[in-house]
């Protein structure tokens, strides 16, 4: 796991929520139910598919990832995003419950590193 992969992975991952944020905060206004869950789902599917691009890690990795993938985040929003988003989205529950979301995919669907071991295991006496 390299520290520069994460850190990109981290500003795509920004660049993604922004543009989601904007469109569902500023666009869609979350009028209806609905909208919160396909935010939530669209933020599930793209940290699973950048978390494993990382490889094969174990949990401790994927805490480790996802606390820096949150702060830069988090650093660039209260940097950048303000300059785009209404004052009224950082009021808003669903704008918090981002990061918990994004801690909670990535801890939950990376590539697991016990799961890859134990396969490699029952490979190895099959042959």
């Amino acid at each position: 796991m390299h520290f520069g992969k994460i850190t990109i992975f981290g500003i795509i991952l920004w660049v993604f929520l922004i543009a989601e944020k904007y469109l569902f905060f500023e666009i869609l206004a979350f009028s209806a139910v609905w909208q919160a869950w396909v935010y939530y789902i669209l933020i599930f599917i793209f940290v699973r598919i950048i978390s494993r691009r990382l490889g094969v890690i174990n949990f401790l990795e994927a805490i480790f990832v996802s606390l820096v993938w949150l702060l830069i985040v988090l650093i660039l929003d209260s940097f950048i995003a303000k300059q785009f988003l209404s004052e009224e989205i950082f009021q808003s529950s669903n704008y918090w419950w981002t990061y918990l979301s994004i801690f909670i995919a990535v801890f939950f669907l990376h590539k697991k590193r016990h799961i890859y071991i134990r396969n490699e295991q029952s490979a190895q006496r099959h042959h």
